[in-house]
């Protein structure tokens, strides 16, 4: 039941990060394309902006250019002509410049003489008056608004009838000979005559520096089929390799429905990587989220996955320990039983000897279970007290081989001891030193694979010594070498269940190593045996 709860829990929070991913992605995805269509919007609004500019930019131009053209002949003719008409002049007519200063400024003026006769009276006269010269097209406009001023008449004369002013400017025809010579200049040209691409090129640089957009850009200039049109001089910016399918463009002279459409392109050379560094703010949240969030789940699942194991590993040292300690205290209760017997009270005492050595042979089995439990609860709480001290550890093995060796002869097994001549002293605890050589004996014995083949090596190193346990038992396999350290793990077996232990004998061992400031290794290999290293320095 508790496998499925583990199961299904991870199988929920798997989904859930799934979903959170998902999200995730979507969030991001959608401010990218947000991100995208904002720059859509940026790049109409530019090409808009710099058409309007452009327009401007060509008024100006064909205004600048008409001003300094000299349209002087044409006005003194316009002149002559009117005052013809409306004063009855009929010879000849003279027009002079002349200078005036009017409020210390000098302006300029026109002096027309002309004479008339009286056919009836045969009376002859001559008229005089004094214009303004308005032949200056900046004279003509009003330099702020570009348009026209209100009072045309600019109080142009002091002399001149006001019905002059008023005739030569209702009929305009000063100003419609300048405005038709501007359209014949303008009109009918072809695209590559129209566009001026280095003024369009600067003021599209201007906008985009100006816009916050990407700084390397490309434009076109399209026909009405949307083709490229190409130019004899053209800007670095400007191409004719164009894909018109995702493209944004604009008609450069909306106002003008007479000519041929021409239309402006623009396009972004690093756009993927312009909107990357406009979400790469948010995007890096979203991922350092997303690794908080799994490392916070991968340390979850360790600690699910480690508090199933030592559940685990309690239960099986429950279950181990209940039978190690049941089958000691069936033997004494026997053992008791058959003293209790009124039979055996009567019978020679020499009889009641191998129960009472069965006694205490469990009794001292007893002992030392509750001793290694006990030692291994000092070690959890760190009250193992070393005593180090300079010890002979050549004495120390021999003394353990000799008990070694009866147990090991006693299962018709081969025990081999290889120490050097000269004894090996090292800094040790002698007692946990012993326990430690006798656990790993011990754990050879158990673990072999019929009749066991047990050596001990002892060599000399430097100021320390190397000390080896060999076996040719079960062996492990690599996947639990690492394990067999850890407290109460025992190598699984399947459902064979003949060694008895509590994992507790390796994990003692392990202590001791480390409690010494040694070192352990471990070689085996399945079905072929184990080899225990340590070494201390």
């Amino acid at each position: 039941m508790k496998n499925i709860r583990i199961n299904l829990i991870i199988t929920l929070v798997a989904v859930a990060v799934m979903a959170l991913l998902l999200i995730q992605f979507f969030q991001v995805t959608q401010l990218y394309d947000k991100k995208s269509d904002q720059l859509r919007d940026k790049t109409i609004s530019l090409a808009e902006r710099t058409v309007l500019l452009y327009d401007k930019a060509n008024d100006y131009n064909r205004y600048l250019s008409l001003n300094q053209k000299d349209f002087g002949e044409e006005y003194k003719q316009i002149l002559k002509e009117e005052f013809k008409n409306l004063l009855a002049v009929n010879k000849s007519i003279d027009i002079k410049d002349t200078n005036l200063i009017r409020n210390g400024k000098v302006e300029k003026y026109l002096i027309i003489k002309g004479q008339s006769h009286d056919s009836i009276s045969g009376v002859s006269a001559e008229h005089r008056v004094m214009a303004r010269d308005v032949r200056e097209v900046s004279q003509v406009f009003n330099r702020e608004s570009g348009a026209f001023p209100e009072n045309t008449s600019y109080e142009m004369s002091e002399q001149l009838d006001e019905r002059v002013m008023d005739q030569i400017f209702r009929k305009s025809k000063y100003i419609s000979s300048m405005l038709l010579q501007v359209f014949r200049e303008n009109g009918y040209q072809s695209p590559n005559e129209r566009i001026n691409l280095e003024l369009l090129d600067s003021i599209l640089s201007s906008e985009v520096k100006r816009s916050n957009l990407p700084a390397k850009f490309q434009f076109s200039i399209l026909d009405e089929k949307l083709n490229p049109i190409e130019f004899e001089i053209t800007t670095d910016a400007y191409t004719t390799q164009v894909d018109t399918s995702d493209l944004i463009y604009t008609n450069i002279f909306p106002g003008n429905v007479l000519e041929e459409k021409v239309f402006l392109a623009i396009d972004f050379e690093s756009k993927t990587t312009f909107l990357v560094k406009q979400i790469i703010g948010v995007f890096i949240i979203s991922i350092g989220l997303v690794i908080i969030i799994f490392i916070t789940l991968a340390f979850m699942f360790r600690t699910i996955i480690r508090q199933k194991q030592l559940s685990e590993l309690k239960n099986d040292f429950i279950s181990n320990i209940t039978h190690e300690f049941k089958t000691p205290i069936s033997t004494i209760s026997l053992a008791c039983q058959a003293l209790e017997d009124k039979d055996m009270s009567k019978s020679n005492p020499d009889d009641m000897l191998p129960l009472i050595r069965m006694i205490v042979s469990e009794n001292n089995r007893l002992s030392t279970l509750v001793e290694s439990v006990i030692q291994s609860s000092l070690m959890d709480q760190g009250g193992l007290n070393l005593e180090i001290e300079e010890n002979n550890l050549s004495e120390i093995v021999r003394v353990i081989a000799q008990l070694a060796s009866q147990r090991i002869e006693a299962l018709n097994g081969v025990f081999t001891l290889d120490i050097p001549n000269e004894d090996v002293f090292i800094e040790c605890d002698r007692l946990h030193t012993s326990q430690m050589i006798l656990k790993l004996i011990d754990n050879a014995i158990k673990y072999s694979n019929g009749n066991p083949v047990i050596k001990i090596i002892l060599r000399k190193e430097n100021t320390g010594a190397v000390l080896s346990v060999m076996d040719s038992g079960i062996g492990i396999n690599n996947e639990h070498i690492s394990k067999i350290f850890d407290k109460l793990y025992r190598v699984p077996t399947g459902n064979v269940h003949n060694v008895k232990g509590f994992g507790l004998g390796l994990n003692y061992v392990d202590s001791i190593v480390k409690s010494h400031h040694w070192e352990i290794k471990v070689r085996s290999k399945a079905n072929k045996g184990s080899e225990f290293t340590i070494t201390m320095i």
